[in-house]
């Protein structure tokens, strides 16, 4: 075999494009769930003095991610299940994202206005 060789993927169900946003939705979901635990953590310090509006907005930013993350893995299982292929679950994971960066973006803005 030549050193400049390229190995192509076999094609087989672990480089399936629904696995692949599946992995990705998993791992969405445990963004929300970290940064969901950093931010009542950092409400919960006696310095912050975080306006409710704002967390309400962060908080619920973060949950319509990691719900839309736990939709999506559910599409792929089911459509999985019964060998159809998934439908929305594109559009599902680019709304995940969506989500989370307003609520990352939230967080970032209420932490520095804090140490400021």
């Amino acid at each position: 075999m030549e050193e400049d060789a390229v190995v192509k993927p076999q094609g087989g169900p672990e480089t399936a494009p629904d696995l692949l946003v599946y992995d990705l939705s998993k791992y969405l979901l445990s963004l929300c769930l970290l940064i969901l635990g950093a931010v009542l953590t950092f409400q919960q310090t006696e310095a912050a003095d975080i306006p409710t509006e704002a967390l309400i907005l962060v908080i619920a930013a973060l949950a319509v991610s990691g719900l839309l993350s736990l939709s999506c893995i559910n599409q792929v299982v089911t459509a999985r299940q019964a060998a159809k292929p998934a439908r929305h679950i594109g559009l599902l994971n680019r709304l995940a994202l969506g989500f989370l960066g307003m609520g990352v973006g939230g967080f970032l803005v209420i932490w520095t206005q804090q140490l400021l």
